[in-house]
């Protein structure tokens, strides 16, 4: 949620994107496209044994312990308070330290690396259609919990909804290559680390033990769980983390979630520096 007032601009930008969202569900419905469990499925089990993932999951958390016991050694450097250069500073070096590990698993072909995660290959063009769509698919529906919640705030029936920090943090910095590191981190790196970690290969992991439908509920949850959220955040990301590994399961190619999540993050971003105007 956004500091109140809501500036003019975020409504009128927040109401177009909604309607597209309901005009592409809408859509999506017209078609009669098949649901996710009577479509033939794109995405093959991650084939590795509940050691070797135990042991990928081990190097994950050191390489981010690690990474973050550096970039605290570094924000001793910087101007004490200075909470926004902190926070970039421990995003980066996590999401780095995460994507260092997939390369280095790649490079090596270890028996860590997850054996092609995007068995079906997308033309450019397409992996962009389906991403685009994907994310206006459920804009709508995270629009309706928002709504839900506001009326539930105003009924007494939940308490006030709190603002999220890193939200607080980037609409209150003054410096634009502040904001350029955040957007960098959010839109470009995050998407990318992310989606190798929960749908290329904690869904895969889990779909090879697991009926697809819980394969994609756990994933999901945990994805919620990751970014620590308040009760209030936690539905909205358990339903991205839903319709991300519908998208992934349903093209078989990790590009689409890639760029949907890409593409979410954007429009999170447009909308704070919307709102600092």
């Amino acid at each position: 949620m956004l500091p109140e007032p809501i500036h003019p601009l975020v409504l009128a930008y927040t109401s177009v994107i909604l309607c597209i969202g309901i005009g592409a569900l809408v859509y999506h419905k017209l078609r009669r496209h098949p649901t996710y469990y009577s479509e033939s499925r794109c995405v093959e089990a991650w084939e590795v044994s509940t050691i070797h993932f135990g042991l990928f999951l081990w190097i994950v958390m050191s390489s981010v312990i690690l990474a973050q016991c550096l970039a605290s050694t570094i924000q001793h450097r910087l101007p004490s308070g200075d909470i926004g250069w902190q926070t970039v500073l421990f995003g980066f070096f996590t999401h780095l330290s995460l994507l260092t590990v997939f390369l280095v698993n790649h490079a090596l072909q270890t028996g860590l690396n997850l054996q092609n995660p995007s068995p079906r290959l997308l033309p450019l063009t397409e992996v962009v259609q389906k991403a685009l769509f994907h994310f206006l698919k459920i804009i709508p529906l995270l629009y309706l919990w928002g709504l839900l919640l506001l009326f539930l705030q105003n009924k007494g029936t939940v308490p006030a909804i709190e603002i999220q920090p890193l939200v607080l943090i980037i609409t209150e910095t003054s410096s634009p290559w502040l904001l350029a590191l955040f957007g960098i981190l959010a839109v470009v790196i995050a998407p990318v680390t992310e989606e190798l970690l929960f749908r290329g290969a904690l869904y895969r992991f889990l779909k090879g033990r697991l009926t697809p439908r819980s394969a994609l509920v756990v994933s999901a949850l945990v994805f919620s769980a990751f970014h620590i959220p308040t009760l209030t955040y936690a539905v909205p990301l358990f339903l991205l983390g839903l319709a991300l590994g519908h998208s992934y399961e349903t093209t078989g190619n990790l590009h689409v979630p890639i760029l949907f999540h890409a593409i979410f993050n954007l429009n999170t971003f447009i909308i704070i520096l919307l709102q600092r105007l």
